[in-house]
């Protein structure tokens, strides 16, 4: 089974664009106050 192809396919749009948001809040915590 391919991992990358198994995560395409089951994660949404919206669940992969939610988890870049919430690591791009952790890298601009970082960089800007929050």
């Amino acid at each position: 089974m391919n991992n990358s192809a198994f995560t395409f396919q089951t994660l949404h749009p919206d669940t992969i664009m939610d988890a870049l948001f919430e690591h791009g809040i952790r890298v601009d915590s970082g960089l800007t106050p929050a």
